[in-house]
C-alpha cells in the first residue's frame, strides 16, 4: 500500500508540475470563466476531502486511510484530465490548479509521516 501511495503522490506532483508549463490562454479568453472553473471547483472539493481524511487517518483508523487513498486517486484522475487540457486554462486557472495540487501533495506528505514507525 505504501508503494502505491508513493506512486500516486509522484503522479499528482508530476501532473501539477506539467500544468505549470502550459501555454498561456490568449488575451481574449484569459479572464473569461469557462467549464474549467467549475471543474477546478470539483477538483478542489475532492482534494479538500482527501486533506480531511489525511488528518484523521491512522493505523487504527483504516476507514480514513482507505478514504484518503480513494480521494487521492480521484484527485489524481482529475489532475490528469486538467493536465491533458492545460492549454485551455487561463494563467489564473493554471495557478489555481497548482495551488490545489500543492495542497494535495502536503496532505500526502502528512499521510506518509503517519504511516512511518
Amino acid at each position: 500500500m505504501k508503494k502505491s501511495l508513493i506512486a500516486l503522490v509522484a503522479i499528482v506532483v508530476a501532473i501539477a508540475m506539467s500544468a505549470c508549463c502550459a501555454k498561456p490562454a490568449t488575451e481574449s479568453n484569459a479572464d473569461q470563466p469557462n467549464e474549467w472553473d467549475a471543474y477546478l471547483d470539483q477538483y478542489e472539493a475532492v482534494v479538500d476531502s482527501a486533506v480531511l481524511f489525511s488528518q484523521t487517518a491512522s493505523i487504527e483508523n483504516m476507514d480514513a486511510m482507505l478514504s484518503f487513498t480513494s480521494a487521492s486517486q480521484k484527485a489524481g484522475d482529475m489532475a490528469l484530465e486538467v493536465s491533458q487540457h492545460a492549454e485551455e486554462l487561463s494563467p489564473a486557472q493554471a495557478d489555481r490548479f497548482s495551488e490545489i495540487s500543492e495542497k494535495l501533495g502536503k496532505a500526502a506528505d502528512e499521510f506518509q509521516k503517519k504511516l512511518q514507525p
